[in-house]
């Protein structure tokens, strides 16, 4: 099962730790790589959205096939993080390190979709 990251702020007073705030922090930082991503084609946010959620869910499924442990479990247990903070870690390295080595890199067959 691959993990949904949502955007939706459930609470609306003060994290209670420092865990969730930092996951605040870094959901924001990956909505906003989204938005920049979401520009880059054209697209709405929404569009952008469900693309990258659909993309790890496909990477998740054939990770979890293999039987061995994920990446996500991997980076939890070495950072000492759950497993949703450790799948925002990697999503957020991917698109800071596409947007600062390939700026400009457009994805071919995400534009035969469209």
């Amino acid at each position: 099962m691959g993990i949904v990251i949502p955007f939706e702020v459930v609470r609306q007073d003060k994290p209670d730790t420092e865990a969730e705030l930092r996951i605040q922090e870094k959901e924001a930082i990956y909505r906003e790589l989204i938005e920049k991503e979401a520009r880059k084609y054209g697209i709405s946010f929404l569009e952008a959205e469900a693309y990258e959620n659909e993309k790890y869910r496909i990477l998740d499924t054939e990770e979890e096939a293999d039987g061995e442990a994920t990446l996500y479990e991997i980076r939890a247990k070495k950072n000492g993080t759950s497993l949703y903070e450790a799948s925002l870690d990697v999503r957020i390295g991917f698109l800071q390190n596409l947007n600062k080595y390939a700026p400009d890199f457009r994805c071919p067959t995400r534009l035969n979709h469209d």
